[in-house]
């Protein structure tokens, strides 16, 4: 996932990497690391956008590219709900 940060990543490619069904997948996944594959995936992406932030002067929408979001609205909308502020602000 984190290879591969900036694509649509889909549970069935997941599972086919392993050989076995997504439902499987889903339920193995879930029990190892405590998050379903998508909320994995997000926190990756929000980590890394956080840290983007800290350490580069890039700016929001081309964090969000490179987090695998498709708008600066949408990085900013998961942003805030995953650390409670703005993109902006975070970085200020």
């Amino acid at each position: 996932m984190r290879e591969r940060l900036a694509d649509d990543i889909t549970v069935e490619e997941l599972a086919a990497l392993v050989d076995v069904s997504r439902f499987h997948f889903i339920r193995v996944f879930a029990r190892s690391t405590g998050h379903t594959p998508y909320q994995y995936l997000r926190r990756i992406r929000m980590r890394t956008g956080a840290e983007l932030l800290r350490t580069t002067a890039h700016p929001v929408a081309r964090i969000a590219g490179i987090c695998g979001y498709r708008s600066a609205g949408q990085f900013a909308a998961a942003f805030r709900k995953e650390f409670g502020v703005s993109p902006t602000r975070f970085r200020g």
